[in-house]
């Protein structure tokens, strides 16, 4: 039922509802949410268009997205006017040191550079709370052929984009690098699917 919602407040433009639809298929939301089904307030850090933003509000969270591309932020914005207890904050992810209890990283790493990884997670380390935990959906090389479907589906999402994927065990030891505490869940997907559970360990 929130799916057929989500593909509603986004039917304004064609080319975004494609998206948020494939987008959709590829990333299990409902798993991700239920995770984080204890904190009330999250950091949804790379929002982009807000999909998994504004299906957190929808399972009563408070969300707070941070988006830098315009375009983006614009649509996730649109398509969650008339939702109480949202907030798209159009630029890099900046918040207080131990001021958040939750946040989340959606495919998202992928998109930085190595060694801009690292920065980002250590910042958000920083921001968490004493029992913050930080959420990662990411795509490992080692997936095999699901692998391979993920990386052209992120592709054809994000064509003009280069990509900086890592195996699971590396994911992993870049997490633990930045003083987390990490645990990795499997997902039944026909796509490389990983979750990473990460909370502050110093």
């Amino acid at each position: 039922m929130i799916s057929l919602k989500l593909l509603w407040l986004y039917r304004g433009n064609l080319r975004t509802l494609a998206y948020v639809a494939l987008r959709r298929l590829i990333c299990p939301f409902k798993k991700m949410e239920k995770l984080l089904a204890g904190a009330a307030t999250v950091v949804d850090i790379g929002s982009g268009q807000g999909l998994f933003s504004i299906y957190c509000v929808l399972k009563h969270h408070r969300v707070t997205g941070f988006e830098p591309k315009p375009a983006r932020i614009i649509a996730g914005a649109r398509a969650a006017r008339h939702l109480p207890g949202l907030l798209f904050v159009r630029g890099y992810f900046n918040v207080k040191p131990g001021s958040i209890d939750a946040a989340c990283l959606s495919d998202v790493l992928h998109h930085l550079p190595y060694d801009g990884q690292k920065e980002l997670l250590a910042r958000i380390h920083d921001s968490l709370s004493a029992w913050g935990m930080l959420l990662v959906k990411e795509i490992c090389v080692n997936d095999g052929w699901r692998y391979g479907l993920s990386a052209f589906s992120d592709t054809m999402l994000y064509p003009a984009e280069k990509c900086f994927f890592r195996s699971r065990e590396d994911w992993m030891e870049l997490l633990k690098s930045c003083n987390f505490a990490v645990k990795h869940c499997r997902t039944k997907s026909p796509l490389s699917t990983n979750i990473f559970v990460a909370s502050r360990n110093a």
